[in-house]
């Protein structure tokens, strides 16, 4: 679905958490498009994140998590407590943890094929409760990455990459056996 908007509907959209891929008529229109934020775009929305219910508690979850993203051999960077920082602040938040993880040697190829993508880059996995008390999990959406930074020509890396992602997503929120 495209969509003819100006640049302050532009700017908007990319506030609110939209991956916005301008639709040009061949690759350097595309990536000027991109690198340019005046006049109207045609755009389409990629949705940033994948998303999984756990029917576990928050903590088991997390450290599901955690223990799937170590089992495939990748390192966790950091580990964000956003809940933690709130009640830093005085503020409430419900439980959102942030996790930070990678594999060098495939995020370096990725960063080969276009530099741009090293923002997007360690991937990301959030465990968060919502409103309703369920136990959310949330992952880079690899085919938005993709196509946010152009990185069609590491097509093969991206594949990985995602088979990776959905497994430990999965196993994040699987029951216990």
């Amino acid at each position: 679905m495209f969509l003819k908007i100006g640049l302050f509907s532009f700017f908007l959209l990319m506030l609110s958490g939209c991956v916005i891929i301008a639709d040009g008529t061949d690759e350097a229109n595309t990536q000027s498009a991109r690198r340019q934020a005046t006049g109207s775009y045609n755009v389409r929305y990629v949705t940033p994140t994948k998303n999984l219910r756990s029917i576990k508690p928050f903590d088991e979850t997390l450290d599901d998590l955690n223990a799937a993203i170590t089992r495939r051999g990748l390192t966790i960077f950091a580990t964000i407590d956003h809940a933690d920082g709130a009640r830093s602040a005085g503020m409430d938040l419900a439980p959102t943890t942030l996790v930070i993880f990678g594999n060098p040697k495939a995020g370096t190829a990725l960063m080969q094929a276009n530099q741009e993508v090293a923002i997007g880059l360690p991937l990301k996995a959030l465990v968060w409760q919502n409103q309703k008390g369920d136990v959310m999990v949330s992952v880079t959406n690899i085919d938005a990455l993709s196509q946010q930074y152009d990185l069609s020509s590491a097509a093969p890396v991206m594949a990985r990459i995602d088979d990776a992602l959905t497994a430990i997503l999965e196993e994040a929120v699987a029951p216990k056996m």
